[in-house]
């Protein structure tokens, strides 16, 4: 049966889960949803944009943006999959 990520077992997940491995290492996926809503909003609340037009909204921003709103439950960028 695959799992929500489409796979028989994602590699960034735990084994026989599809909750993503995680700095906290929790492995229930309510509690993980809510240390990740918790610790992003601390990161957004502190979040300073350089951007100020929308042609500067590019992939490397986004994915700027991603790590720092999730650095305090996900590994870094090698660690993470890919989102294109």
């Amino acid at each position: 049966m695959r799992d929500k990520y489409g796979v028989l077992h994602d590699v960034y997940c735990y084994p026989d889960s599809d909750v993503l491995i995680n700095l906290l290492n929790i492995k229930d996926a309510d509690q993980l949803a809510e240390a990740e809503a918790a610790f992003s909003a601390a990161r957004y609340r502190n979040y300073q944009s350089t951007v100020t037009s929308l042609d500067q909204l590019t992939l490397a921003h986004l994915q700027q943006l991603h790590h720092y709103l999730f650095q305090d439950v996900y590994y870094g960028e090698d660690s993470c999959a890919p989102l294109i």
